[in-house]
């Protein structure tokens, strides 16, 4: 005679540890979405802080630099415009430069056929979000036979990926 009360309590042991098992590996899991979940905002604010930062070390390049601090030279905008091969050098994903005062309707993209008379500069295009600050937008005219620098109000955007 087989003893059927050991077998049912050896069954009900394998059971426990089984479900006692599952249970702790659905514990892992749940640990390990929340754990990921973090990893991707961590990852956001960072690419963030990266555009804040690269926002003010561009605004002072030479590259852009009008001379004064947080003066970017719109010629040499066009410049840089003009050579596709530059826009890997940047520190972001994106860089945008709009004329922001006086004000437009409508953004027009600047070309060298329509400049000065125009009111955006696309020197990288990428990144789904950005952050910008304002920026005196200087360029040399000459008026009445002397070359004088007339400036715009600008905001130079970064753009980022957000994770």
């Amino acid at each position: 005679m087989v003893n059927k009360k050991g077998q049912f309590k050896i069954q009900q042991t394998a059971f426990m540890l089984l479900a006692l098992a599952l249970f702790f590996i659905l514990i892992f899991v749940f640990w390990i979405s929340i754990k990921t979940q973090g990893m991707k905002t961590t990852a956001t604010s960072l690419e963030e802080e990266k555009a804040i930062l690269a926002v003010e070390s561009i605004a002072g390049l030479t590259e852009f630099s009008c001379g004064k601090q947080y003066c970017i030279d719109s010629d040499k905008l066009m410049i840089l415009k003009s050579m596709k091969d530059y826009a890997d050098f940047w520190p972001a994903n994106s860089i945008k430069i709009r004329k922001v005062y006086p004000e437009s309707n409508k953004e027009v993209e600047c070309t060298l056929s329509n400049y000065p008379n125009c009111n955006s500069y696309t020197i990288k295009a990428g990144g789904e979000s950005s952050v910008g600050t304002f920026v005196a937008l200087c360029r040399q005219e000459r008026i009445n036979g002397n070359s004088r620098q007339v400036c715009d109000l600008g905001r130079i955007a970064i753009g980022y990926d957000v994770k």
